[in-house]
């Protein structure tokens, strides 16, 4: 190969890799999408806010609770799944107690994520500082309502997300020392 080839080539490749290292800095964020709702955050400052913006705050946590309520569902339904491929996979391949074990703990973490969810919906259902049409009554109640409201909703989802990252890491293992 020819020196000013291999430059040529080097100069090339050396840009490529700038511009994709531009590109994920500019381009791909750096927290989850979520992070950008301005609903989320625990450390709002309250200051600034209109009462326009806690009934907001609160529609937003009531569509969450909503949204969240349908997961759960699907949790208990991926319950009854795991349970049954268990079934098969141990039929086929013996020993399943890894999976046994780590349904065991997906079905608790489910409980207490359950446990947090109601208390959530509880906080929300009472609607302390606000009127039937979700309009603000009493600020410094409203801003407990949605702050205790969204660290419940927020705490049921970690919980979710770890149990069934847990659950899926297990089977993944498990799986992967069967076929090897």
């Amino acid at each position: 190969m020819k020196p000013s080839s291999f430059l040529k080539k080097a100069v090339v490749l050396l840009t490529c890799a700038s511009l994709i290292l531009v590109a994920t800095t500019f381009f791909i964020p750096a927290t989850p999408a979520y992070a950008n709702d301005p609903y989320m955050d625990r450390n709002v400052p309250t200051d600034g806010m209109t009462n326009a913006d806690l009934s907001a705050m609160n529609q937003h946590e009531i569509a969450w609770l909503l949204s969240q309520n349908q997961i759960l569902r699907d949790s208990y339904q991926v319950e009854k799944d795991f349970q049954r491929l268990i079934d098969r996979m141990a039929g086929r391949h013996g020993d399943a107690s890894p999976l046994d074990i780590a349904l065991g703990t997906y079905d608790t973490g489910l409980v207490i994520a359950q446990s947090v969810h109601d208390q959530a919906a509880k906080v929300i259902g009472a609607q302390w500082g606000f009127n039937a049409k979700g309009q603000v009554t009493n600020r410094a109640a409203a801003i407990q309502t949605v702050t205790d409201a969204r660290a419940g909703l927020r705490d049921t989802h970690y919980r979710l997300v770890l149990i069934t990252h847990n659950l899926h890491r297990t089977y993944a293992d498990w799986h992967y020392n069967i076929i090897h």
